[in-house]
């Protein structure tokens, strides 16, 4: 006999898992990363993100695949997404950010924020930012 030849009335029967054959549509993040920043090290920033609604858990909400990880080098945060550079996109945290030489003693400000496998992404974090270190 083989697993072809079982229904999933007897797979029920018997207690056992029954395949879901149906894919279900993976939605748009819609919770935020919560970023901390550790700039203990020279030209580098160690970049931790959690989720908004699991801050206690280091793991990615359902259906989202990385985290992308935006920047601004500069006197002042940004206005808007629009004043950033994208930095990366991390699948696992933390994030580790280097730096050259000319960004020494500037400031480093940061937006978060999920995005799933369609590249569909989820609300901004909020801004946080970080001496670089020279």
């Amino acid at each position: 006999i083989s697993s072809a030849d079982v229904t999933d009335a007897d797979r029920a029967a018997l207690g056992l898992t029954i395949r879901d054959t149906v894919r279900t549509a993976v939605g748009v993040p819609t919770t935020r990363p919560l970023a901390t920043l550790d700039s203990s090290d020279r030209l580098q920033h160690r970049i931790t993100f959690v989720d908004e609604a699991n801050p206690t858990r280091r793991g990615k909400p359902e259906g989202v695949y990385a985290c992308e990880i935006w920047v601004k080098i500069g006197d002042t945060p940004p206005a808007s997404p629009d004043e950033l550079r994208f930095l990366g996109l991390d699948t696992a945290t933390p994030y580790l950010a280097k730096f050259d030489a000319e960004d020494a003693n500037k400031t480093a400000y940061y937006m978060l924020r999920w995005t799933n496998r369609r590249n569909e992404t989820g609300p901004w974090s909020e801004t946080v930012g970080a001496f670089i270190q020279g």
